[in-house]
């Protein structure tokens, strides 16, 4: 008879945990993990800006230079200051030539009169760029997982690699304008629809082909 009530209060022990694992609360849409929100990646200017001496430009400097105006044209926003010494009206010429040569648009090329006390001529120009948040919360116990919730680090590795390989952080933070529509070949698809004819283009004998060429 003891034997019996031990196994019946094995049983019910078993059942009452069991019950009690049933109970726990499941997940719900309070305990959704965003990275987006955790890890936030900023987006802000950064002005870029480099330094030549007045006076030709040695080979090593030029080089420094087109690198400079390259890295503008693909990341630059705004307009690529050239602040020159006053009065120095040579190196003015110079550098709107060189610039525009470069690639850069003469509208896009401001060129002020320097008020830095440093001697030479600067270069800048407002860049943007992805700042991460921070990573490293080790402040959870990995070997617990009862609750059944993301570790406080979870997304923060792929939020880091989002603004590292982002090509323009400005596109986290606002989305591009769309480029506009082309009127003339929408208005030739149009006309050939109004006169009844095809509209999709006409396939070169390059873009046909068939399922299958096997002989049966």
């Amino acid at each position: 008879m003891k034997s019996d009530r031990m196994i019946v209060c094995s049983f019910a022990c078993l059942a009452v945990l069991g019950l009690a694992g049933c109970a726990a609360p499941f997940n719900g849409p309070e305990n959704i993990s965003d990275e987006r929100l955790i890890y936030p990646i900023r987006v802000a200017p950064s002005i870029q800006s480099m330094r030549v001496p007045t006076g030709e430009l040695s080979p090593e400097m030029d080089a420094r230079v087109t690198a400079f105006a390259r890295d503008y044209l693909e990341h630059g926003n705004g307009a690529l200051s050239v602040s020159v010494p006053a009065g120095n009206e040579s190196a003015r010429r110079f550098f709107a030539a060189r610039l525009s040569d470069l690639g850069v648009s003469a509208w896009r090329i401001m060129i002020n009169a320097s008020e830095s006390p440093e001697p030479g001529i600067e270069l800048s120009y407002v860049r943007y760029v992805a700042d991460p948040s921070p990573c490293g919360d080790w402040s959870t116990n990995y070997g617990d997982t009862s609750a059944n919730l993301p570790a406080p680090n979870f997304g923060c590795a792929t939020q880091h690699n989002i603004a590292a390989m982002v090509a323009d952080p400005r596109d986290l933070a606002s989305p591009r304008r769309e480029d506009p529509a082309d009127a003339a070949r929408r208005m030739t698809v149009l006309d050939k629809y109004r006169k009844g004819d095809p509209t999709p283009a006409t396939k070169t004998s390059e873009q046909k082909a068939t399922i299958s060429d096997v002989i049966k």
